[in-house]
């Protein structure tokens, strides 16, 4: 937008540099050149640093500039006068409602000052008390259907920034039991696998299985089975600690990954969350129990060799009686 806006800016100074040249209104030609100078710089300098505030800014000042010394040079003539216009729009456009507020304000005050002191000199210009106030209260509507739109897109921007965050969120998690999802887990799991290349921090995961799931949701409906589908979720959320990870790797399945973790911590964690809930659901209608496999991450291993180790000793617990831990 920077890109656009100050071409813009820099060909109607040369033009009205030329046009003040030709009538012979040097003053004015000298600050349009200026105003067009410190345009070229405020253009190379964002191409060399791209700071979008600073650049704003020095647009807002560059037309200030211009426009104050159109009428210190020209006076209060109907044709500068339209010109104050061009501020708010710009201002608000490029700062924002706050900076836009506080530049058209300045700049304000600024005008109102010239008009006092040169009183004399626009009321013999034609210039009556009641078309100044009428200029002002125009002037003043501009800066507040300006204002508003300014407020109205913010807080349109704010509603879309907020669902694009639940967007984000939705995508990332299990729609069911709140905790992350397969594509949430697998690109935890590249990233701690990038880290470990680098910096060597070991890092196991947890593959738990509930026991006969399939007669749960047979005996007792698909509901029930849902409900323990989350309270699992929540006991392992209150189990694991802060630097762990917990998501549904899918259907009653879930992945724990545990960072900056031996085999020994993470074969603790699950026989913790495997007794957590074998505990809690003694007074429920159907007992759960879940079982784990557990692997550590190793320099040869890649995503896949991790997670079929992992399955491997999940299926290992399953053969040898369930609501148990095995590790490979």
């Amino acid at each position: 937008m920077i890109n656009c806006v100050l071409p813009i800016v820099i060909f109607v100074l040369v033009v009205f540099s030329f046009v003040a040249y030709a009538i012979e209104l040097y003053p004015v030609m000298v600050s349009n050149l200026i105003g067009g100078s410190l345009a070229i710089f405020t253009l190379y300098d964002f191409h060399k640093r791209h700071l979008v505030f600073f650049t704003a800014v020095l647009i807002a000042v560059i037309e200030i500039f211009v426009l104050l010394s159109l009428f210190w040079v020209v006076g209060f003539n109907h044709y500068v006068l339209v010109w104050i216009v061009v501020i708010p729009i710009t201002a608000y456009f490029l700062l924002g409602r706050k900076g836009g507020r506080i530049f058209t304000i300045g700049f304000s005050l600024m005008v109102l000052m010239f008009i006092i002191s040169s009183y004399a000199n626009w009321e013999s210009q034609g210039f009556t008390i009641v078309g100044m106030l009428n200029l002002g209260f125009a002037y003043l509507g501009l800066i507040l259907i300006i204002s508003y739109y300014e407020l109205s897109m913010q807080e349109a921007l704010e509603n879309l920034e907020k669902k694009n965050h639940e967007l984000a969120i939705l995508s990332i998690t299990d729609s069911l039991t709140g905790a992350y999802n397969r594509i949430k887990l697998d690109e935890i799991l590249f990233s701690e696998i990038s880290n470990y290349r680098k910096t060597g921090k070991d890092f196991a995961i947890l593959i738990g299985d509930i026991d006969f799931f399939k007669q749960i949701n047979d005996n007792f409906g698909h509901l029930y089975g849902d409900k323990i589908l989350k309270e699992i979720t929540q006991i392992m959320g209150e189990t694991i600690r802060e630097t762990d990870i917990c998501g549904r790797w899918g259907g009653e399945e879930f992945m724990i990954i545990c960072l900056n973790t031996q085999i020994g911590g993470a074969v603790f964690l699950a026989e913790k969350i495997r007794s957590a809930i074998e505990d809690f659901s003694r007074l429920a209608p159907h007992q759960v129990t879940m079982s784990f496999g557990v692997a550590k991450f190793e320099r040869w291993d890649t995503i896949e060799t991790l997670i079929k180790r992992a399955d491997d000793a999940l299926y290992l617990a399953k053969e040898r009686g369930r609501n148990r831990v095995e590790q490979l």
